[in-house]
């Protein structure tokens, strides 16, 4: 038997003002917003949704990816040493779980990935390298990458990489409207004087 539904509080007249104002005045002490500033921030959340819904449209579901692993060491000599196993026949998983770094892929194994997901050096050395070829040691702010691509072709992308091309796309027409759009209205000129930059005189 369904449960009976609460039967909605509704406010008329002097009590649905008082309690407007009340909430008003909650609004104004708590977070310094008036209901103008509040939908005007409501109607800006929106349009971003709308922005964002309208350049997911754009993205396109298949891209080149590569299935990759890496090995991660500290310095370029260690990578070198790695590279020199590999070549000698050692077993890919097992070097990387004796000396990578990347804990979070114990075996080397990153998956399969789209262009904009790695770090830019990662990247380039990743989409140049041919199927089943080993990298030279490739540097990042993270260490020392040996890098070998397993696969390499179009593929769909997956609803975060999806999302990661949307706000992508956002994100570039965001940059490219603050460069060409915005125009300043005034300059350091018009800045008060600054008492704690004596070398800053008044206007």
């Amino acid at each position: 038997t369904p449960a009976p539904t609460p039967t909605i509080n509704v406010l008329r007249g002097d009590a649905l003002t008082q309690a407007v104002q009340a909430w008003e005045t909650t609004m104004q002490e708590q977070a310094g917003m008036t209901p103008a500033d509040l939908r005007e921030l409501v109607r800006r959340r929106l349009l971003r949704q709308k922005l964002l819904e309208a350049f997911g449209e754009e993205v396109n579901p298949m891209a080149l990816q590569v299935h990759a692993r890496h090995i991660l060491v500290g310095t370029e000599e260690e990578a070198l040493a790695v590279k020199k196993r590999l070549e000698a026949g050692e077993d890919f998983a097992a070097v990387a779980a004796e000396v990578s770094q990347d804990t979070s892929s114990p075996d080397g194994d990153l998956g399969w990935f789209p262009r904009g997901t790695m770090v830019p050096e990662f990247e380039e050395a990743a989409f140049n390298l041919e199927v089943g070829q080993l990298s030279d040691p490739i540097k990042t702010d993270f260490g020392w990458h040996i890098i070998q691509v397993l696969e390499k072709g179009e593929r769909e992308l997956d609803e975060l990489n999806i999302l990661r091309q949307r706000n992508g796309l956002y994100n570039d027409w965001l940059d490219e409207a603050r460069s060409t759009r915005v125009e300043e209205f005034w300059t350091i000129d018009d800045a008060p004087p600054d008492p704690n930059n004596p070398l800053r005189a008044a206007p």
